[in-house]
């Protein structure tokens, strides 16, 4: 009768705790099944879901060359120079008060006439040239000159300004800026080579267009 009573009781307990787990299995996958979208009410259109845009992995900016330097792989080619006229001129001194012992301070005048450079020699005679140099420095070596010179055409003018150092004998060479014009050298820019020799001295003119 005891041992029956027993049996009972196992038998109940058991089938109580197989329904309590029932239960919570029921439970859990109510919770985990997805929850059914809204349907939409009679008359109004569906509603697609907004998809969320996908993260496009950042860009790392563009690194700037330093001053100074080529970016690899880039050639840099020197920008295309304008076109040039080059005028080679000749004069021959005709007269100069430069004292034979320079000073500092002292200055001086030159006059000239001048030509068309043939290969040296004086060609066709196109004007007068004057130049008004000073001594700003004397040393053992020579002088430190600053002259301004005019070359004068029949067509135009040309002054030039420059600082030559004047050491040693003749030949003395300085390149000298054109710092205005007339006429047809109105607008003029560029650059004037010169070489003094003892009696003639000699223009190379560059004009930049």
């Amino acid at each position: 009768m005891v041992r029956t009573r027993a049996g009972r009781l196992v038998t109940g307990g058991l089938c109580a705790a197989t329904a309590l787990l029932a239960a919570t299995v029921l439970t859990l996958t109510a919770q985990a099944a997805p929850l059914p979208e809204p349907r939409p009410a009679a008359g109004e259109p569906a509603t697609t879901p907004a998809k969320t845009p996908a993260k496009t992995p950042a860009t790392p900016p563009a690194k700037t060359p330093a001053p100074g330097r080529t970016p690899a792989g880039l050639t840099v080619r020197p920008a295309p120079k304008d076109t040039v006229t080059v005028l080679d001129w000749l004069a021959t001194i005709r007269s100069g008060t430069r004292p034979d012992r320079v000073r500092t301070g002292a200055d001086w005048t030159v006059f000239g006439h001048l030509y068309e450079n043939e290969k040296g020699a004086p060609g066709k005679r196109i004007g007068d040239t004057t130049a008004h140099c000073a001594a700003v420095e004397v040393t053992p070596r020579g002088a430190l000159t600053q002259c301004q010179r005019v070359l004068r055409t029949d067509g135009g003018t040309l002054t030039l300004g420059d600082a030559a150092d004047r050491f040693g004998p003749a030949p003395h060479g300085v390149t000298s800026a054109i710092t205005g014009g007339t006429g047809v050298y109105k607008d003029a820019e560029g650059e004037v080579e010169i070489v003094e020799y003892e009696d003639r001295v000699t223009f190379r003119v560059t004009l930049e267009d």
